[in-house]
């Protein structure tokens, strides 16, 4: 629709579906007329989706210091904030808390905390239901799969940066948790 002088047009297309022995030079046409739309149109789109997977968080940085630093992030988190044998819903009581200080915040500065806070569920997670560790190199993604009866699926870093993002989150978060612990 925001093409000037198509060669066709949608009916045109619907019409070569149909009948495509009945066209050559219709289908000749449809493809120079996707080439212009994609030489016209594309190249915004790329860069407004280039654009936003580079701001993404967490982005492989954040990725691979999880990795690289997991078990000292969760120990630290664990003691700075003083857990010591709490359910996972007061665990992320005292985590919300916390995020709610964070929002409004540059990235920069609370990103380690939020990474923190995502290696200490992960653990009191994988403690208190169970649970594999796995890790997707190419989505740059760390998460736990078959965790209690149910074998439920959590992206503790997604889920922390998205409640840091978007601060209804935090209560999304909190509920997919409190399901967690009611069906256990």
């Amino acid at each position: 629709l925001k093409m000037e002088h198509t060669r066709t047009n949608c009916r045109g297309w619907a019409h070569y579906a149909l009948a495509p022995e009945e066209g050559k030079t219709l289908y000749e046409d449809i493809l120079l007329d996707i080439r212009d739309i994609l030489e016209r149109f594309c190249e915004p789109v790329l860069r407004q989706n280039a654009d936003e997977i580079k701001q993404a968080v967490p982005n492989r940085k954040h990725y691979e210091y999880m990795c690289e630093n997991r078990e000292k992030l969760a120990g630290e988190y664990r003691e700075k904030l003083g857990i010591n044998g709490q359910g996972i819903l007061e665990t992320y009581g005292l985590v919300a808390e916390r995020i709610r200080l964070l929002c409004g915040r540059p990235l920069e500065e609370a990103e380690k905390d939020l990474m923190g806070y995502a290696a200490l569920l992960e653990e009191e997670i994988l403690r208190q239901y169970g649970g594999v560790r796995k890790k997707d190199d190419r989505y740059a993604s760390v998460f736990i799969t078959e965790v209690g009866r149910h074998r439920k699926c959590f992206n503790m870093m997604a889920d922390i940066f998205f409640a840091y993002k978007n601060t209804r989150a935090i209560e999304v978060v909190g509920n997919n948790l409190k399901l967690l612990s009611e069906k256990e």
